[in-house]
């Protein structure tokens, strides 16, 4: 069992409630985003805490933030993602830099590669994203400053994930 705090956002969501109850089951103390109680609910029966908040209120996540020693930040929005995945990155920022948030994992994407036109390439490709997301390899490089407060971070760059 391990004492570490992780808190997920996004985690009632395809992608995040894998990741939540996957790290509940590794015996993590885990918590969750909930928008509701409802939401809340089924975080409960997969062994997950929930907060009841949003990422567009910052003060919901802010404090959640400072509790817990690793970030999942695999949330989406079908509002205004680049500001949402702005605000949920300031509650992280806000977190590491009361010392408590020591490991990020940040979700991307692919797309922030641009069209590759069926090249293969790595992490050590240059970015050229695709307009709609062309904010993410901004947010990336957010989420690699909080080294600045002894942060570890990790970003993925999944592709489509059905």
């Amino acid at each position: 069992m391990s004492n570490l705090r992780v808190f997920v956002t996004g985690a009632t969501g395809y992608l995040g409630s894998a990741v939540a109850a996957r790290l509940a089951r590794a015996g993590y103390d885990v918590a969750g985003l909930a928008r509701s109680e409802e939401k809340a609910q089924v975080l409960k029966a997969i062994g997950v805490k929930p907060v009841i908040g949003t990422l567009e209120e910052a003060d919901d996540i802010h404090g959640a933030f400072q509790n817990f020693d690793v970030a999942v930040h695999v949330a989406g929005s079908d509002i205004d993602s680049a500001l949402t995945d702005q605000q949920a990155l300031a509650g992280i920022r806000y977190g590491a830099q009361d010392g408590r948030v020591r490991r990020v994992v940040y979700n991307s994407g692919i797309w922030v590669h641009g069209d590759m036109q069926g090249r293969t390439f790595d992490e050590t490709a240059p970015l050229h994203p695709l307009e709609h997301v062309k904010w993410r390899a901004a947010h990336e490089d957010v989420v690699f400053d909080m080294a600045e407060y002894d942060v570890a971070a990790i970003v993925l760059r999944a592709p489509i994930v059905y």
